[in-house]
């Protein structure tokens, strides 16, 4: 019996241990997740429609990249951005009970063709590893901020940021690449959240 529980209890602290192993693709060395393919990744599946009070966030298709972020089954969020041919949309999958974007990611396109995503994956509000900011500085240079929680820090206040630079390249398939991270502390009256969105 005591062997049992003894057991139980390493494999509980084990599994634990993995749970808090898991690193974000923010501290790990920098892959391309973009392939150029020109498809956008359709959105989650959502558990339930956009309660009305939500839905005075929402913005409406007016370009082709917005359409066929739509068409993929986002919703759009937030203002475009567009310097030369490039745009970044924002757009997510729900909201979560104060209606902040939550399943969300930021889509870039070069002349009206997808290049790739911010994040290769789309984020959770208030969760490590959510979008704080987009910014396109160039025709080919991308900015974006993820705030960063440690088990110790409330819902409200990420006590770290990453920022992540993007290069963009044009061409018949154009590509959004991730180039460099760093990561730092953050004082609490600078946290950006998706609450001030992009």
């Amino acid at each position: 019996m005591f062997k049992r529980v003894l057991f139980a209890a390493a494999f509980a602290l084990m599994a634990t241990g993995i749970s808090f192993g898991q690193t974000s693709w923010l501290d790990r060395p920098l892959r391309n997740w973009n392939t150029g393919n020109g498809i956008v990744p359709a959105a989650p599946r959502r558990a339930a429609p956009i309660p009305a009070n939500c839905l005075e966030q929402i913005r409406q298709p007016e370009s082709l990249a917005d359409r066929a972020v739509t068409r993929a089954g986002w919703t759009l969020f937030g203002p475009s951005q567009s310097f030369a041919a490039v745009t970044v949309i924002t757009a997510m999958a729900s909201v979560d009970g104060m209606c902040r974007p939550d399943q969300y990611n930021a889509f870039v396109f070069v002349s009206n063709r997808f290049a790739g995503t911010i994040s290769p994956e789309p984020v959770g509000a208030r969760a490590d590893g959510s979008i704080a900011a987009v910014r396109l500085i160039s025709p080919s240079a991308v900015s974006a901020e993820f705030n960063r929680y440690t088990s110790n820090d409330p819902l409200c206040c990420p006590s770290q940021k990453s920022t992540v630079s993007y290069s963009v390249s044009g061409g018949v398939r154009p590509v959004l690449t991730p180039m460099d991270v760093s990561t730092g502390e953050i004082c609490q009256s600078d946290v950006s959240t998706m609450d001030n969105v992009v």
